[in-house]
């Protein structure tokens, strides 16, 4: 039980917060609504491209079965998710070269996807 009275344990999965383990409400209430990672495993990478899939194949109806192509077997590609404050993955972005060949520098967003829930 915390000084304040509840019994609700603070946001897991980061490092603890001396303030919000000895009750402190207010330094949780100040959390951001989600954080920016790069892909950290297959669990990540599923759950971005579940995302894209709903939006991008049922929601929208932009392809049929699937949205992959071959800037998602491109190592040189990384994916970006937002989690939110309960670790669920609410949205995320593809970034790699903007050209096809060598790499000059030029990169490109795609695949910009944020879950429903979420969408402001």
């Amino acid at each position: 039980m915390y000084l304040d009275g509840s019994a609700t344990a603070p946001v897991s999965g980061r490092a603890p917060d001396i303030l919000a383990l000895l009750g402190d409400r207010s330094t949780l209430a100040r959390q951001p609504a989600f954080r920016i990672a790069e892909v950290d495993g297959p669990a990540d990478l599923s759950a971005y491209r579940r995302l894209r899939r709903a939006a991008f194949v049922y929601e929208q109806g932009l392809f049929r079965g699937h949205d992959l192509d071959e800037r998602d077997t491109d190592p040189r590609t990384l994916v970006l998710i937002a989690r939110g404050r309960d670790g669920t993955v609410v949205g995320g972005v593809r970034l790699g070269p903007a050209t096809d060949g060598r790499d000059i520098g030029w990169w490109q967003g795609g695949r910009l996807v944020v879950a429903p829930a979420v969408r402001g």
